[in-house]
């Protein structure tokens, strides 16, 4: 099953890069990979290469990126959020301490992990041309080049921890954030079919923003470009109501009532379904790239293999293998 994996793995790769090589992190004992942290694994790898990190109940420790890779975990660690709902024994791939992106990781696409790191900004992007895809993030982000893409991730505590002067096309999209966001007016980014929630102080100043909710009480926007964006606060018309923005509307009327991340998601009749500037549904869910619930990396999961018995040169045994895609 490991080979199938493997296989199904690789090949959706390819399309990313051609004769690239997969190193596999795992820290669980008993389990053979070729490192159990991540920072051997990138220097044994070429650009191009992939390094996938197991899920694991231990948190792997942080690592510096200097090379182009595609750094893949198993998914965000969905328990340390919502403890009632996901068990701790489903956890996904977990990485403390300092993460620093530096110069030779351009065009770097890291997926599906938590990081939980202590200390100031301690994920550092020095890169440009990265992409962060259905990642977990816990603490600062510090953001200091060009070409940023979040995609599809979970932003929660300290957040947008600091995005330094002048940083350029920074993308956030699909993401549903609750931590501590400022982005000032010599930034220039676009913010697009996210969420706003929380009670932390998010802040834009000059930048645009499109097809996003609101439920954050503490939201400021200053001289931003705004396009069909809801304000889900009774009473409140942050956004105006031009250019299909509008407000006044009660959160319980915008999204499903759970305890997990299905929250965020559009109650039916909700007055932000089809109400997108393309008539796509605002919000993290909608789009071309709806948030993922489970944030597992876009790669086919074997989730059962079926195997009766045994088999020969003369009576084949038939296996049944159960893959589920998570585009």
């Amino acid at each position: 099953m490991k080979q199938l994996i493997l296989l199904l793995i690789t090949l959706f790769l390819s399309s990313f890069y051609t004769e690239a090589k997969i190193w596999r992190v795992n820290n669980r004992p008993g389990i053979q990979a070729d490192f159990t942290e991540v920072d051997p694994a990138i220097a044994a790898a070429s650009d191009g290469d992939t390094v996938m990190i197991a899920k694991s109940l231990t948190s792997y420790s942080g690592f510096t990126l200097d090379k182009r890779l595609v750094i893949m975990g198993e998914g965000g660690d969905l328990d340390l959020y919502f403890p009632s709902t996901y068990n701790a024994a489903l956890r996904g791939t977990n990485i403390g301490g300092v993460i620093l992106i530096n110069a030779g990781a351009e065009s770097s696409i890291l997926y599906s992990f938590t990081h939980a790191g202590g200390g100031q900004n301690p994920f550092q992007i020095n890169a440009d041309n990265i992409r962060l895809i259905r990642c977990i993030f816990n603490t600062g982000v510090l953001l200091q080049r060009d070409n940023t893409v979040f995609e599809q991730c979970y932003i929660s505590g300290n957040g947008f921890g600091l995005i330094n002067s002048n940083v350029q096309n920074l993308v956030v999209k699909n993401c549903i954030i609750n931590g501590t966001t400022s982005v000032l007016a010599d930034v220039t980014s676009v913010w697009s079919n996210n969420i706003f929630g929380g009670s932390v102080g998010i802040e834009f100043i000059n930048q645009t923003l499109i097809n996003n909710i609101n439920d954050n009480p503490f939201l400021v926007v200053n001289n931003c470009v705004l396009s069909n964006n809801i304000d889900a606060q009774l009473g409140s018309t942050l956004f105006g109501t031009d250019n299909g923005n509008f407000g006044n509307v009660d959160s319980s009327d915008v999204f499903v009532d759970a305890n997990d991340l299905t929250q965020f998601q559009l109650k039916a009749g909700s007055p932000a379904v089809g109400a997108g500037l393309n008539g796509e549904d605002c919000g993290a869910f909608g789009g071309p790239t709806p948030f993922v619930i489970g944030l597992l990396p876009p790669v086919p999961w074997v989730y059962e293999v079926i195997n009766p018995g045994t088999g020969s040169n003369t009576q084949p045994l038939n296996v049944t293998v159960s893959v589920q895609s998570n585009n």
